[in-house]
């Protein structure tokens, strides 16, 4: 025996085995495991061991009960439209049949509406029997002021006829006199009877015009009075008329968006009353979760919160589907009748939310629950418990299994991108990307940035030649929607520091674009450091010892509250 083998305890005569462990193992082993080898028979150590595992097992499982739930439940809903209408109609053509799929737009139903065709001849009446009486009271105003301006050009007339004459005597009987008497200055200073004659028909011609001037004022007034009224009423009625016709445009009625048909509630030639729903149109799918946390339990749900919706119905699948809470209610109702855990016993809860991408597979009305963290499998939910509070190495010796296999074997990413070969990865950083639901990794001496997706293949790549000269990247981190990369600050062979192998830059994805953030040059970041009071005395020491010595190397870094 060798000193690296350990002989245990035995017996011959009462069925005991010698057995030979590792020395390595034994110091391994825990110390209720070495007690069991040395005061339980073989036959009951496995029930022993057994034993234990189960009280672990109870103790963690409790010690995680703290009144709080991280699944609760919900009902599958998706955009929905009832077709109704506010007047009685009555059903002309439904070209549709329950379950029927409907492209947007397309034709659902004609209805007829009574009231809506006798109420459009009314308005027709009404506008063409205002328009008609505006036409003749126009009329009228129009040959009224054709008269009175012929009758003032008539008595005009007349007035000027009898000035003329007067006049053409008045010179008459000048001259007359002017001849007898031989003085021109004696006869013009004798007043004339026909001198005051023709002043006063002139004065009452005036009068006469400017009576007349102020009757076709007062005609002409009224025609203008006669638009402003009768045009108001017209386009008031006007606008009745537009609203009936686009209401008797509403009567054909067409699909707002793609989806199927869901209840068809009359048929041909049915009256329907006014807000009684025809047809209910659905979504193609699930567009929202209603879900209801129980007043009893507390948990932490806020606005924006990722989370996982499982389908419960018996046609559906396992498959998670993830959704994003929209709203929280801000009041405590009453559980929907399917979620209530029986019909008998009232239940009360909080509304929650959630919106789901509408590419999913979960049925509209489908009961589904809804959990807060990622759900994981029986066997990775145990693997993960007995990792974290079990001593794995003691239980694998004593399944007699090689203690150094770990518990998820490793293994080699794989490529699917033209040109470029698993070799050619040498993995230096990785940051998960919940965007994309992938990794972002950076691999040393090579200025890209590559994808990777949960199932370890490389399916993207992003130069970053674009964004900046840098290379032997080591760390990636992750801040909102920028990324951090960080290169080595190491001294190459020739113990020379390039500038690209001294930055720290920053960059955004959107899309398959890169855009730049900026960058710092970190080694002269840490030589202004070393200047200011900003770090401790033992911080400046060190980094003034790698500067000195050449023997920086980051390998890791973090963004902590930014």
């Amino acid at each position: 025996m060798n000193s690296d083998s350990f002989v245990g305890p035995h017996e011959e005569g009462q069925g005991k085995q010698l057995r030979v462990l590792p020395v390595a193992v034994m110091a391994k082993r825990s110390l209720v495991t070495r007690t069991l080898d040395r005061v339980v028979p073989e036959k009951s150590k496995f029930l022993g061991f057994t034993w234990i595992l189960a009280v672990i097992l109870v103790v963690t499982l409790f010690s995680q009960i703290q009144g709080e739930a991280n699944q609760f439940y919900g009902i599958a809903e998706s955009q929905e439209r009832l077709i109704s209408f506010q007047y009685p109609v009555e059903i002309v053509e439904v070209p549709v049949v329950e379950g029927q799929r409907i492209d947007n737009n397309a034709r659902l139903l004609e209805v007829r509406r009574y009231d809506l065709d006798v109420n459009l001849l009314v308005l027709d009446e009404r506008i063409n029997e205002i328009r008609a009486e505006q036409a003749a009271t126009r009329h009228i105003v129009t040959a009224e002021i054709a008269r009175l301006e012929a009758e003032r050009g008539t008595q005009i007339e007349t007035f000027q006829t009898k000035i003329d004459s007067l006049e053409t005597q008045l010179r008459h009987n000048q001259a007359l006199v002017d001849s007898i008497s031989g003085s021109v200055e004696s006869a013009a200073k004798i007043e004339s009877p026909l001198r005051v004659k023709i002043r006063g028909l002139k004065a009452e011609k005036m009068l006469t015009r400017q009576m007349f001037q102020a009757r076709i004022k007062s005609q002409k007034q009224k025609l203008a009075d006669i638009s402003g009224p009768d045009d108001a009423r017209i386009a008031e009625l006007e606008k009745q008329k537009n609203e009936l016709l686009r209401q008797s445009k509403a009567l054909v009625v067409h699909a707002p968006f793609p989806g199927s048909v869901g209840n068809v509630m009359f048929k041909q030639g049915e009256q329907v009353d006014a807000f009684n729903p025809v047809i209910v149109i659905q979504g193609n799918h699930t567009r929202h979760i209603k879900g209801y946390i129980h007043e009893a339990v507390s948990n932490h749900v806020q606005i924006g919160q990722a989370v996982w919706i499982q389908s419960l119905s018996a046609v559906g699948d396992e498959t998670l589907t993830r959704g994003e809470v929209e709203s929280l209610g801000n009041r405590i109702v009453e559980y929907p009748q399917r979620l209530k855990r029986s019909p008998l016993v009232a239940a009360w809860g909080r509304e929650v939310v959630i919106n789901v991408a509408p590419e999913n597979d979960i049925l509209q009305g489908a009961k589904v629950s809804v959990f807060l963290d990622k759900p994981q499998t029986i066997l990775s939910s145990t693997t993960e418990l007995l990792y974290h509070y079990l001593p794995i190495k003691t239980a694998l010796a004593w399944n007699k299994s090689n203690p150094e296999v770990s518990l998820h074997s490793p293994r080699d990413i794989e490529v699917q991108i033209d040109n470029l070969k698993p070799a050619q990865i040498e993995a230096s950083g990785i940051v998960w990307n919940p965007d994309s639901q992938s990794f972002m990794l950076v691999s040393d001496e090579q200025s890209t940035l590559f994808e990777l997706s949960t199932s370890g293949t490389i399916i993207n790549q992003f130069s970053l030649d674009s964004v900046g000269k840098i290379t032997d990247l080591e760390s990636i981190s992750r801040d909102g929607s920028y990324y951090y990369l960080a290169a080595s600050l190491s001294h190459d062979k020739k113990q020379e520091l390039k500038p690209k192998r001294r930055k720290l830059m920053r960059l955004s994805l959107v899309g398959d674009d890169i855009h730049d953030g900026g960058s710092i040059d970190l080694y002269q970041a840490l030589l202004g450091l070393l200047e200011s009071n900003r770090a401790s005395e033992a911080l400046r020491d060190f980094i003034r010892s790698g500067i000195d010595n050449k023997s920086l190397d980051l390998e890791g870094h973090a963004v902590i509250d930014n």
